[in-house]
């Protein structure tokens, strides 16, 4: 016959139901029994960039195969399937192979924003995910210089102004310094920032 046990609000774990027999002359035995693991808790996966590697648009990195530490701290329902989605900078996505550990994922679009969607489940069909941005900016910089006055050279103005400029088009946020070299033992560094000198 069916027997049916209400388990709620009971922890997660592994129950046991023994079967047992009994007859007028007898006492009871057992004649057989099963597990049952009760799993209720959502995973909880985790992605984080390798220490090298940056996450934030506000430190882009250029490393177009990056790696990601995947990690889940599910306690019932082991092993856990992993998925991964990433979204590249112009909307399209993949789905590269993943699993638990240290994952390096290509970045094969150019630079931008790349989100990483990483989904785990567990033996018992709970699922969750999370995700993390990785900000690619493999391109070089390419600075200019146009000398604005005087219009010629050479010239007797001892103040000549130069425009400093750098077409970046990820992060456009470039750290700019200049070197006057002239004909004394001394060379000129100095701090500058795109625009007038």
């Amino acid at each position: 016959s069916a027997s049916t046990v209400d388990l709620t609000g009971q922890p997660d774990g592994t129950y046991k139901v023994t079967e047992y027999v009994s007859d007028a002359v007898g006492p009871d035995s057992s004649v057989g029994s099963k597990n049952y693991t009760l799993d209720t808790v959502t995973p909880a996966p985790t992605v984080t960039p390798a220490v090298a590697d940056q996450a934030s648009a506000s430190s882009p990195a250029n490393d177009t195969t990056p790696t990601f530490d995947i990690e889940d701290a599910e306690a019932v329902s082991l092993p856990e399937t992993f998925t991964c989605t990433l979204t590249a900078p112009d909307g399209t996505t993949s789905t590269p192979t993943c699993g638990a550990g240290s994952q390096q994922i290509a970045t094969s679009k150019g630079d931008g924003t790349y989100v990483l969607t990483v989904t785990a489940t567990d033996n018992a069909g709970n699922t969750n995910s999370t995700t993390v941005d990785y900000y690619l900016d493999a391109t070089t910089p390419a600075p200019t210089t146009t000398r604005n006055t005087p219009s010629t050279s050479p010239s007797n103005i001892v103040d000549p102004s130069f425009t400093v400029s750098d077409v970046d088009p990820v992060d456009g946020a470039d750290n700019l310094s200049c070197e006057w070299t002239g004909p004394g033992s001394t060379d000129i560094v100095t701090d500058c920032t795109a625009g007038t000198l």
